[in-house]
């Protein structure tokens, strides 16, 4: 097993809080992302079964699509992705179930991906693969910010990231606006002009303690499809509650909209930012589509 531990995770402790949990593993420490999946590569390449991110979510996400090969839809080499959470908001490892340092190192088992076809904002075409979750509208603006802070979200996040995730959404009713877009579910136009927020899910948590209700589970081969639309200031505040509660579905909020699908496509009038576990690109125009059973993925393990 190999451990790439990502130094800056954390508001800039993850290289302090994994040298404190003192496992026995080989790590090492990349500054950068191209370092990173450089490390990963040659793991593979030398035979290692196990390759862990110790990051947040986007480390998880960088192993995976290191190892993805997009012409196949599946992994480069027979190896299983494990994961030990330094990060903010640590979504692949919920629900918790302690306060420790979350762990997935136990037995691999295959689940599903997202993969996502993406115009970017220059023009290029590149393919992405997710885990838990991706989204545009609020939460994608959400996650540009937290990713690139400013101002009191900088200070926030190097103090405390969790009131930083808070502050985040603070900083996302203020800034609320819909992102006018053409959506199509399984090839059919979905209702609305404008998205005010679109989740495609394979996990339900996100930023921090937010979690839908719907029912999509790692390993059933759909997505499910969350999208409100069209929504004013006012109407958004009550959705992300909702969904704050846990209650998507069962608020049955008007101008919100779900489905269980295997493909979507997002056309945005004007470049939009695009998030996928926590990772943000801008594009012009991104198709899903699921990738059942692609990846192994480690086991939960005890908090330590």
């Amino acid at each position: 097993m190999l451990i790439i531990v990502n130094p800056h995770a954390g508001g800039g402790q993850g290289r302090a809080r994994y040298e404190r949990l003192g496992l026995p593993h080989e790590a090492v420490f990349p500054e950068s992302e191209a370092a990173a999946k450089a490390a990963v590569v040659q793991a593979a390449e030398r035979g290692e079964a196990v390759i862990a991110s110790a990051s947040g979510d986007g480390g998880v996400h960088l192993v995976i699509n290191a190892l993805m090969d997009p012409a196949t839809d599946a992994p480069r080499w027979p190896v299983a992705v494990g994961a030990i959470g330094l990060g903010s908001s640590n979504d692949f490892h919920k629900p918790r179930t302690g306060k420790g340092t979350p762990v997935a190192l136990g037995d691999p088992t295959h689940v599903d991906l997202g993969r996502v076809d993406l115009e970017l904002e220059d023009g290029s075409h590149a393919v992405e693969y997710f885990v838990l979750n991706s989204a545009v509208g609020a939460v994608a603006k959400g996650n540009q910010r937290y990713n690139h802070p400013t101002g009191l979200l900088a200070y926030f996040k190097r103090l405390n990231p969790a009131l930083a995730i808070q502050w985040s959404s603070v900083e996302a009713v203020g800034l609320f606006a819909n992102v006018p877009a053409r959506v199509e579910v399984d090839g059919q136009p979905a209702p609305g002009q404008a998205i005010s927020n679109l989740g495609v899910l394979k996990r339900v948590h996100f930023a921090g303690d937010m979690r839908y209700d719907t029912p999509v589970t790692p390993t059933d081969g759909m997505f499910d499809v969350n999208l409100c639309v069209d929504m004013t200031r006012f109407e958004f505040v009550q959705a992300m509650l909702a969904i704050g509660a846990g209650r998507f579905l069962a608020a049955k909020l008007p101008k919100t909209h779900h489905w269980r699908a295997t493909r979507v496509k997002v056309t945005p009038e004007a470049p939009t930012p695009l998030e996928m576990d926590g990772e943000v690109r801008i594009v012009r125009m991104a198709e899903y589509r699921l990738v059942p059973r692609a990846i192994a993925l480690c086991g939960r393990g005890e908090e330590l």
